[in-house]
């Protein structure tokens, strides 16, 4: 059902409209009416979640609802439409910076409704989440294998189950994340403009921001970073209009972008801190404007305080989501300084690989020189070794090199310029924001795409410091040579590029969810015996690092009209949480297997499960099929 997975476009549109009415820019009403229908997915979930009516009915009506009411105090209100004139671009470089944005854009749209998600992230927690709060009704905590169905932070999917439930699909999910990249892009030129760029510049920061090429693989992804970015940035540009006017519109603007930003990834927590600080840095603003301070504080926690509540009372640890062997064990000062060449060295992998091993010696050799480990367990996730080797097209680890040593190069030119103080103590707020990030989150092979909300607000930044330098003349230059860079993410990505849209448009949706046809067939096969056995009730038993998702689909689509798929066994603080539909006993058990595992049968409250004759199960199978014994 497409028509009504557009209501929340409409609602967009509808409050778009609205504020456009009111005299503000059409790119600041663009960012507001994404605030407002951000805000808009948060309540009504969190709403109607304590009662189990999260439901096709009660989401369309509640859309329904607020484009009813937009649209009747659009009509009433006085309004002046007095919309800002479009800046003119009569250079044909200018023309050319619209272009590429729009092709970058549109291509990521293709991607966002063509391919399906093939990230495994996504498919163990991120559309899993999704796939049970939908089932449930209700994004209470429910028994799970996989603890990132209940701890990991859930503003993009909560987005997710708006979409999901109104197209009964997940189609359009990642349209999400397109759309959050076009609302920071616009948030980017804002920045830009605040810091004293002109159109043309701020025209310039659009182009660098979309051009990130970790961003536009997150662009039609799930892993919920387009939408920190863009809250983020939005946080940003209503901070930076605050201090400027002090107004209140602004002030609560930043506030509930701020709750949005840290519900949709922990670590906007970490990446804001600098920014609120700079407010109790000033204590004459600080004393002066205190109330509207801590209102920003108030409603920025009001907004995350029911999910930190679930979490505190689900995990008995408020912080557990970002204790979890991410955040730096301390004390780790001697640490800090590898842990620094870490997160910026992710962006340096080169595609020749004698120069990646003359840097690998290279800093093998200080660390041996000065006793510092390279891979120190504080400051390092899990078991990650940290190399300079070929570039990666990944949706989690695609590099950001040519932006990296592009706003390298600004900062040092513009540190040694007079006067530019709003360019300058933009850069200090940049560099605090990234030790903080630094000195607070371990390194992880995939921690470029936590660290996209900071290369966006260095290339808002970076747009007004070319202006300010002499590299402006070579604007037109830097921005070809990144716009090349970002569109090499459609031609060597992963799993999502342009040679393999033919197929993913000829193949079944649901066929595509694994990258290996062996597992594809496995679980297809299962789905469709247990259709045959006429079982609605499904247990299921998996390891944290599995694709639960794909199952959901796949159910659907071997014919079963209605089914419930509960985990069992949970060995977790999640054991003792209750299911909440209720009391669930399974006629099929589906059991994640480690290939060295080779049990015959299952016990489940003193019932016998067996696995049956009848399937074909393969010895080194990913899955097996058990059935209560006869």
């Amino acid at each position: 059902m497409i028509l009504p997975a557009l209501l929340p476009v409409i609602a967009l549109t509808t409050t778009f409209i609205f504020f456009l009415a009111r005299t503000r820019t059409w790119r600041e009403s663009a960012l507001f009416a994404l605030l407002i229908c951000g805000l808009w997915i948060w309540s009504i979930t969190e709403l109607l979640s304590p009662f189990k009516m999260i439901n096709f009915w009660t989401v369309a009506l509640a859309w329904d609802f607020l484009i009813l009411i937009i649209s009747i105090y659009t009509l009433i209100k006085k309004n002046t439409w007095q919309i800002s004139s479009l800046p003119i671009f009569p250079e044909k470089q200018d023309f050319f910076f619209i272009f590429s944005i729009a092709v970058i854009a549109i291509t990521a749209f293709s991607f966002a409704l063509i391919f399906p998600e093939q990230e495994n992230d996504a498919l163990s927690y991120h559309l899993a989440r999704v796939a049970h709060w939908a089932q449930n009704s209700s994004v209470l905590p429910y028994p799970t294998h996989i603890n990132r169905q209940i701890y990991a932070a859930p503003w993009q999917e909560y987005a997710f189950l708006h979409i999901l439930i109104l197209s009964s699909g997940d189609y359009l999910v990642s349209l999400i994340s397109w759309l959050a990249t076009i609302g920071y892009i616009l948030a980017a030129s804002l920045i830009a403009r605040e810091l004293g760029a002109s159109p043309r510049g701020q025209l310039l920061a659009a182009v660098i921001t979309a051009t990130i090429p970790i961003g536009i693989t997150q662009a039609s992804g799930t892993s919920g970073d387009a939408s920190a970015g863009l809250w983020i940035a939005s946080c940003t540009f209503f901070f930076l209009r605050w201090m400027k006017t002090f107004k209140w519109k602004w002030s609560l603007a930043c506030g509930a972008a701020a709750g949005l930003a840290c519900l949709s990834k922990p670590s906007a927590f970490i990446i804001l801190t600098p920014l609120f600080l700079e407010i109790v840095w000033s204590k004459r603003i600080f004393r002066k404007f205190l109330i509207q301070c801590i209102t920003m504080l108030m409603l920025a926690l009001l907004i995350i305080a029911p999910y930190i509540l679930r979490i505190s009372s689900t995990f008995s640890n408020s912080t557990f989501a970002l204790s979890n062997h991410v955040t730096v064990k301390w004390p780790a000062i001697d640490a800090i300084p590898m842990n620094i060449i870490r997160h910026a060295g992710t962006h340096w992998n080169t595609s020749s690989p004698e120069i990646n091993t003359v840097m690998n010696k290279t800093l093998d050799y200080i660390c041996k020189t000065f006793g510092i480990p390279l891979n120190d367990p504080r400051t390092t996730f899990n078991d990650h070794i940290f190399r300079f080797d070929l570039p990666s097209y990944e949706e989690t680890t695609t590099g950001n090199n040519l932006h990296l040593l592009l706003f390298m190069l600004l900062a040092l030119l513009i540190i040694f310029r007079q006067n530019l103080w709003s360019v300058k103590k933009f850069l200090v707020l940049l560099l605090a924001m990234s030790i903080f990030f630094c000195i607070t989150i371990r390194w992880q092979r995939w921690i470029s795409h936590l660290q996209l909300p900071l290369f966006i607000l260095a290339a808002a930044w970076a747009s007004a410091a070319i202006e300010k330098s002499s590299l402006n003349r070579f604007r037109f230059w830097i921005a070809l040579m990144l716009v090349l860079a970002g569109s090499a993410v459609f031609i060597h990505g992963e799993s999502k590029n342009l040679a393999n849209i033919p197929e993913a448009i000829s193949n079944k949706r649901e066929k595509q969810y694994f990258k290996s046809n062996e597992n594809t067939s496995t679980m297809s096969a299962c789905a469709a015996y247990i259709k045959g056995l006429h079982c609605n009730n499904i247990g299921l038993e998996i390891d944290e690092s599995n694709r639960e998702y794909p199952l959901f689909p796949l159910l659907e689509a071997s014919g079963i009209n209605y089914f419930r798929l509960e985990h069992i066994n949970v060995n977790s603080p999640l054991s003792r949480i209750t299911y909440p539909l209720g009391d669930f006993s399974p006629c099929a058990i589906i059991i994640f297997y480690e290939k060295d595992k080779d049990a015959k049968q299952f016990i489940l409250d003193n019932k016998l499960f067996v696995q049956p004759n009848d399937f074909p199960q393969k010895p080194n199978a990913m899955l097996h099929v058990f059935v209560p014994q006869t």
